[in-house]
């Protein structure tokens, strides 16, 4: 969540248990202080009924807005026609209607609870204090609707920049997915085709230079390596292209967003390892679990890690070294180690680079860990990734 969501999110937290809250506050307080005097049967369910409209107003403001405007007509009916330090309510419940956007049932409710607290001014009080009292009343509301004002305004802005946010990378994405598909799609596709076609020409054509260059199971091996590649390289920019597309509002999360379907996990670890071990490599592949059970998103995020740690072993390992991949799968997390040898000397200090930064970014976005760590001899790879969430 970037910082203008959570703004807006703690604004509305604090309005729905702000008022909960001082609901609650100006109850207690209102009794307490008034222990010495005598409450009649309808003082109390008034002032309970004010508070609790002041509890409701973060939540459900115009029904906390009526309950207080058929709460103080009934004051009159009370032996001292005063509300107390209930009358605060007033206030807060206008605040609420204007922090929730409801300006003209803010207008219309503070002139029906200003004219009522004028009224209720009118037996207790005579000539300059009646004026006084009106004005300072006037005053407060007048008062706590700005706060509301600025309040709402704030929210108001934050939903705007938000949806401005969301508006923009939609934009972004939909570009980037628009070059991808008119450039490296297509350039992947014609690779495919291209390998095809010269292994049907040599097929056809055993004179052909290239066949006649290089052994001819050999070089058949090479080109349907290619051709599987840049299949597997289409399918995947194609899966891509489908989560650039993806608009913010259609995913549950961030770990379904950006999460690119892949085949099945164990038919990539067993793809991983072949690569490995054609590169003259010694693999040592330990896998305990059922990989079976693992769901989508962390399969998926997990297919990713592996091909990106083998990668690393084919670019980095020493051949002269066992490389180790090891998965387990319990009931709570899959973990995994990929340890192999350096070919050279590599300093500790050096950061990883943009691969093993996505592999950290996969797995932090499902909630999962991951240690990058080297010794003299030996870089390993350790993650763990919990499997419910």
């Amino acid at each position: 969540m970037n910082d203008t969501a959570r703004l807006s999110s703690g604004l509305r937290g604090m309005r729905v248990g702000g008022g909960l809250v001082l609901g609650a506050g100006l109850l207690i307080f209102s009794l307490v202080t008034s222990e010495s005097m005598d409450w009649s049967p309808l003082g109390l369910g008034i002032l309970f009924g004010a508070c609790a409209a002041v509890a409701l107003s973060g939540l459900f403001p115009i029904v906390a807005a009526c309950m207080l405007a058929v709460a103080l007509p009934l004051v009159w009916f009370t032996p001292d026609k005063t509300m107390q330090l209930g009358s605060l309510s007033t206030f807060i419940v206008l605040l609420m209607l204007l922090w929730h956007r409801q300006r003209v049932a803010a207008a219309f409710f503070g002139v029906w609870y200003y004219v009522w607290s004028v009224v209720l001014m009118i037996p207790t009080t005579t000539g300059t204090e009646l004026i006084t009292g009106a004005l300072v009343w006037a005053g407060l509301m007048a008062a706590f609707a700005v706060v509301g004002e600025l309040l709402g305004r704030q929210l108001v802005q934050n939903e705007e920049l938000e949806i401005r946010r969301r508006q923009e990378l939609a934009d972004q994405r939909q570009a980037i997915a628009r070059e991808l598909h008119d450039t490296v799609v297509y350039s992947t596709t014609m690779m495919v085709m291209r390998a095809e076609a010269a292994k049907l020409h040599i097929t056809k054509d055993p004179s052909h230079p290239e066949a006649a260059q290089a052994p001819d199971a050999d070089f058949t091996a090479d080109l349907d390596f290619i051709a599987n590649t840049g299949r597997r390289a289409t399918a995947d920019l194609r899966s891509m292209l489908a989560v650039l597309r993806m608009n913010d509002y259609e995913t549950a999360d961030a770990a379904q967003r950006f999460t690119i379907p892949q085949t099945s996990f164990d038919r990539v670890l067993t793809d991983q390892s072949h690569k490995v071990r054609e590169a003259g490599l010694t693999v040592q592949m330990a896998v305990e679990g059922d990989l079976g059970t693992l769901p989508e998103e962390v399969a998926s995020a997990l297919s990713m890690i592996v091909t990106e740690a083998c990668s690393n072993m084919v670019k980095h390992a020493a051949r002269d070294v066992p490389a180790t991949i090891m998965i387990e799968v319990n009931e709570d997390a899959v973990e995994g180690a990929f340890v192999n040898g350096l070919a050279t000397a590599r300093s500790g200090k050096e950061g990883p680079g943009y691969g093993l930064v996505g592999v950290q970014e996969r797995a932090e976005a499902l909630g999962g860990t991951v240690d990058i760590s080297t010794t003299d001899s030996r870089w390993i790879i350790r993650i763990s990734i919990p499997t419910k969430r």
